[in-house]
């Protein structure tokens, strides 16, 4: 879990307003006490309203709230394409992924940026084909697990085979998606469409990135 995203949910734990422990504030995020005294120092210093309390723990006063996400102009188009191209080109995971994106701006961020927002900034994005399937969720978790995919694939001239991958990107080109990894069947590096993928399966098989792997970077 990224630290942005581990913050939001301290946050996020402490509006009931209970006394929260570091061991039980670690337990709920799957990270050491450590972390949480660091995270509940780094959110103190940016004017978050949580309070420690001797041999309690810590409680969050009234007016607590994350400091407002200030973004310019240029950003918030940067924003806007992000989300617009995400919500019409992925699957339902990432098109839940974006709107839960838009609903953290819209509690943050000061009202003339939420008023920018809305009125879809003056750039967008359409697919009108080439929609991530369902499974792209699994290819997803795979990169980042390093974990190895197989699946059946289609090829141009309809011939279907059974592949063996070690995932390390998936890419969004304005028709399609495509991953990008280590064929085990053909030893060598191969792209992938999703649109020809099929009977996509992850495995408990963990690989690590050798010299026999190259790095697509």
């Amino acid at each position: 879990m990224r630290r942005a995203e581990r913050l939001f949910r301290i946050v996020g734990l402490f509006r009931d307003k209970r006394v929260r422990t570091a061991s039980e504030l670690a337990a709920a995020l799957e990270v050491c006490e450590r972390t949480i005294y660091r995270d509940i120092a780094h959110l103190q210093a940016s004017g978050v309203n949580i309070e420690g309390i001797g041999g309690m723990g810590y409680v969050a006063d009234e007016r607590l709230d994350l400091p407002p996400l200030n973004f310019n102009t240029a950003e918030l188009e940067a924003l806007a394409l992000g989300l617009s191209f995400v919500t019409s080109a992925g699957d339902s995971h990432l098109v839940a992924a974006a709107a839960s994106a838009r609903s953290k701006i819209d509690s943050t961020a000061p009202a003339a940026a939420r008023d920018f927002m809305d009125r879809n900034a003056p750039i967008s994005s359409r697919r009108v084909s080439g929609r991530a399937p369902e499974f792209a969720a699994k290819v997803r978790r795979a990169i980042q697990e390093q974990r190895v995919l197989v699946f059946a694939y289609r090829n141009q001239s309809g011939a279907t085979t059974s592949r063996r991958l070690r995932p390390m990107t998936l890419t969004a080109f304005t028709d399609c998606w495509v991953v990008s990894g280590w064929c085990e069947a053909r030893r060598a590096l191969r792209n992938f469409r999703l649109d020809r993928m099929s009977e996509v399966e992850l495995l408990e098989v963990r690989f690590v990135q050798d010299a026999e792997l190259p790095n697509f970077a």
